[in-house]
């Protein structure tokens, strides 16, 4: 395996020559880089997705009862989105450890360094244009760390349209407050976007049928406050068609309390929660049928949190104050040419390098600090092989540097899928991929539990889908969607019961089904439902938290007088938690229902009322941390136009 861990040296250096730590740069999602990455440019249809994509376009969004990325994507059937210790939204699709799907903000990473993890209830929406959820076999221009799936969130940019600014509110009690300001547009050959966004709550209130333990006494949830500012920019410029070159930043700052479990007190605060990053991303068409398109990216994501002793929160109660600072920062380059008939050939690396300094205790305490390298290179042929098939196969050569203790692992990764367009608008997909996902930081060097001689999980990834659109009239439609998967998943890591130390412990299987039907009756209404089953087997390991069915239903009204009514009901079977070491209890299946109304007022303002678990369901979508309560908001929406010339 020399060759691989050579492969592996030649992309992280490459990021010392490229990339600064100290610069903040950002990937592109302008317009020609959005069709691009859906690959729909030398192609008809079958060769746009070679794998099934979920995607939640910024007009689902806007009518959805969103205040993050966590609500936007938590009611899709392949998806969970859970909050606990941390009180943090994290991801997991079909099953897979929260720590192995792969966070795209256009094309930059988000996971973090050290846990390898992304908070998603801070990663504010309004600047988002679209969502694409990859969850079975993926591309290999993907690379290494995508085993679990991929997310990638594409951001608005202004190009093409003329200048837009808009002011969104929403208001509730306990000083609940959302405001969000946009403004962007094209301006000749450039465009832009910028987003500021701000949201404060002084609590949670939970639900009128929480029953009151030692810790917490219900009504509002003790130490849930959180305060946060995100800026969002995004600019750039195209050559016509020939090239483009975008700038992209953005920066989160919050502080939030994190409430302790209702069964074992504790009391932590995130004192300072910081993400900044950007991207500087370009695409250049060296000839009709050669382009190429490349990034630099970094990303700083600096913690600070705080344990107190008692509920008071005080400064002269501390117990510790343990702080973290990750560095991301790499570098991305990729080439499609379609020279040979009937072929589009995709080929580049990936390379980042990933630096965190952890302090567990106290300020005066020296730093921990750990880095790691990973390198992918790619080659990937979409071959259209007749007008309604398409034959994709595809590569990657993946590495991991452990920067501390000098020692690499490398691996190869192949994927093959078959994209079949059939009668009555019907699209059939099969495909196999083999994936891969390296350790973190956390995992390698962790004080109490790090190991650095631990390898890499690999999954094979089988999935067989089908999709149809019937359309009966324009505003008329049935859109049936099918998918059947297997997983099969080795040298998964987890810790020892018996020494608590990271091992390569466990085999397991997933499998299930997913289907989903889109409807249309009329102008006035539409929606969705969807059906999940998800099951697994392992000698020793039960996906914790994990249901195993789940249906999710989306209605979309419109009235006469242009009122909008949206709907959205989910519900969730009984899973396993681990109450204690080797442990468990089951959780309680629920349902969970949220909605909103919007009612134009004149062409620039409308009035919106939303609520937030309507029906006031009690719930754990984690062991000891009941959700919020219903939460009934009202707030209006400011909206102008005008054409640049």
């Amino acid at each position: 395996m020399r060759w691989l861990y050579a492969l592996n040296l030649i992309c992280i250096y490459a990021l010392g020559i490229y990339a600064n730590p100290g610069s903040f740069t950002v990937d592109d999602s302008a317009r020609v880089v959005y069709i691009l990455d859906e690959v729909v440019v030398y192609f008809p249809k079958a060769s746009r997705n070679p794998h099934p994509v979920m995607e939640v376009t910024a007009s689902r969004i806007e009518h959805q009862s969103a205040n993050s990325m966590a609500d936007v994507i938590k009611y899709d059937p392949g998806l969970l989105v859970t909050s606990g210790r941390k009180n943090s939204s994290e991801l997991r699709i079909r099953g897979s450890k929260k720590e192995s799907v792969l966070f795209l903000l256009d094309g930059r990473p988000l996971n973090a360094g050290y846990f390898g993890s992304s908070d998603l209830s801070l990663l504010p929406v309004d600047q988002v244009e679209k969502i694409q959820v990859v969850k079975g076999p993926a591309s290999v221009v993907y690379g290494a760390n995508a085993m679990g799936g991929i997310v990638n969130i594409i951001t608005k940019n202004g190009s093409g349209l003329p200048l837009n600014a808009s002011l969104r509110s929403l208001f509730g009690d306990l000083r609940y407050r959302e405001v969000t300001g946009s403004v962007g547009g094209s301006f000749g050959e450039f465009s832009g976007w910028l987003t500021i966004e701000e949201s404060t709550r002084d609590a949670d209130r939970l639900s009128e049928d929480f029953e009151s333990t030692s810790i917490e006494d219900g009504g509002l949830r003790d130490n849930s406050d959180l305060q946060r500012l995100g800026v969002h920019l995004k600019v750039g410029r195209e050559w016509g068609n020939r090239g483009n070159l975008t700038v992209m930043l953005s920066y989160i700052r919050a502080e939030k309390g994190l409430p302790s479990s209702t069964r074992d007190a504790r009391y932590w605060r995130f004192t300072d929660w910081l993400r900044t990053g950007g991207t500087i991303s370009g695409f250049y068409e060296i000839y009709p049928n050669l382009t190429f398109k490349g990034s630099v990216f970094a990303n700083r994501y600096d913690d600070e949190l705080v344990n107190y002793l008692d509920n008071t929160y005080s400064m002269d109660r501390i117990d510790y104050d343990s702080r973290m600072v990750n560095w991301t920062y790499g570098i991305t380059a990729e080439t499609q040419w379609n020279g040979i008939d009937k072929h589009l050939i995709t080929f580049g690396f990936r390379g980042q390098e990933d630096q965190s300094k952890k302090r567990d205790i106290d300020k005066d305490e020296p730093w921990a600090r750990h880095s790691s390298r990973t390198g992918s290179l790619f080659l990937e042929d979409r071959w259209q092989l007749t007008s309604d098939l398409l034959l994709t196969g595809g590569i990657g050569l993946y590495g991991l540097y452990k920067v501390d203790v000098s020692q690499g692992d490398g691996t190869v990764c192949p994927m093959a899928s078959v994209t079949k367009e059939l009668p009555m608008s019907t699209t059939a997909r099969i495909g196999a991929s083999r994936s891969i996902f390296f350790p973190t930081l956390n995992n390698l060097y962790s004080r109490s539990s790090g190991n650095p001689d631990l390898e890499p999980e690999v999954t094979w990834k089988y999935e067989f889908s089908v999709e149809q659109f019937i359309a009966f009239s324009t505003h008329r439609y049935l859109n049936p969607e099918i998918a059947v998967f297997y997983n099969d998943i080795r040298n998964q890591i987890d810790k020892s019961a018996w020494t608590g130390i990271y091992r390569n412990l466990l085999e397991v299987n997933t499998w299930g089904v997913e289907t989903t039907l889109g409807w249309g009756i009329n102008r006035w209404l539409s929606g969705s439902v969807a059906f999940a089953w998800l099951d697994w087997s392992s000698e020793n390991q039960i996906i914790l938290e994990t249901p195993h069915y789940k249906i999710c239903s989306y209605l979309n009204g419109r009235l006469p007088l242009g009122t909008r009514i949206n709907f959205e009901l989910s519900w969730f079977s009984k899973r396993q938690a681990e109450v204690m070491s080797n442990y468990c209890e089951y959780l309680p299946d629920y349902f969970v229902a949220h909605g909103n109304i919007t009612q134009p007022i004149s062409s620039w303002i409308e009035v919106r009322v939303e609520g937030r678990n309507i029906f006031d369901a009690n719930y754990e979508e984690e062991y000891g941390y009941p959700s919020e309560g219903r939460v009934v908001l009202g707030g209006f929406n400011l909206n102008f136009q005008r054409s640049i010339k």
